[in-house]
């Protein structure tokens, strides 16, 4: 399994201004709930796999990798959640021997819709934001230097986290340990929690040896700007989200619930086809995961 690392380049979404792309990304997560509907979750995923795609092969395969591991619990949403009905409005059909709703495959949808989009647009944010831009551009706006620090190095240690765990289990694997599961995990703590400790205590010293605890003004190295584009987009895509509010309180025509209906063979179609798709995402994600 490999984890997701800011990834360098020159592409557009790389020189979009920092903030601006946190924007665009909460814009999109904003539409996306507030439109309570399986096919604007999905095609808005479907524009940041398109956008993925045409940074090139490694940006998506960074978006593929973690979509295929989460892939059975989608699945498994989708199928379980097509035989539990809104209560306030139970519309089954019937489909061979099983009784199947409308509203509850439609939520089901929804809601594995929404985890995948949420997915897809965060890696592609990590892949293309520099953190040392993202801590200089929410300096600008006078956001605090503790606490963008925190920020920052959050998202540097996780990942380095993961992978120390990862590098101890082969260690102990290639040792004979033979533990699966849970159990696999808690050999891993002591060493992982010592390396985290022994971390922690140069990163301290170095940022003391830096002047970090002074009172003086802090600089920073990297030097980010805003360009027109970047007006431009955080300006139209702000106008889109009051458009997309205005129709869905005032409207609501998007969130089809209680009206929403297919025929009975496709809905059971999607409704046993997420089945299969469990098993075989299943089976995907573990030799992904080996490898």
């Amino acid at each position: 399994m490999k984890l997701v690392f800011y990834i360098p380049g020159n592409t557009w979404l790389h020189r979009l201004y920092p903030l601006t792309k946190l924007t665009l990304a909460i814009i999109i997560f904003y539409i996306g709930f507030i439109f309570f509907n399986p096919m604007v979750s999905y095609t808005l995923s479907l524009v940041g796999l398109v956008f993925a795609a045409a940074l090139g092969r490694k940006y998506l395969a960074s978006v593929v990798n973690p979509l295929i591991l989460i892939m059975p619990a989608i699945f498994a949403m989708i199928f379980f959640q097509s035989f539990f009905p809104i209560v306030s409005h139970p519309r089954p059909f019937h489909f061979f021997f099983s009784t199947i709703y409308y509203n509850g495959l439609y939520y089901g949808l929804e809601l594995s819709g929404r985890i995948i989009l949420v997915i897809i647009w965060v890696i592609l944010l990590i892949v293309t934001i520099n953190p040392g831009d993202l801590f200089t551009s929410l300096r600008k706006i006078g956001f605090p230097y503790i606490f963008g620090f925190m920020v920052i190095t959050m998202l540097q240690f996780v990942p380095i986290l993961l992978m120390e765990s990862q590098m101890i289990t082969e260690a102990q694997q290639s040792r004979g340990l033979k533990l699966s599961g849970f159990r696999a995990i808690l050999p891993n703590l002591v060493p992982l929690f010592v390396g985290a400790w022994e971390r922690a205590q140069v990163l301290a010293m170095s940022l003391e040896v830096r002047g970090m605890g002074s009172s003086g003004k802090k600089t920073s190295f990297r030097k980010v700007k805003v360009n027109n584009i970047d007006i431009v987009i955080s300006i139209g895509g702000v106008a889109v989200a009051a458009v997309a509010t205005y129709y869905s309180y005032i409207h609501g025509f998007f969130n089809m619930i209680n009206t929403w209906t297919v025929t009975p063979w496709i809905g059971g179609f999607i409704a046993y086809i997420s089945l299969i798709g469990f098993f075989v995402s299943v089976v995907v994600a573990i030799s992904r995961y080996r490898a």
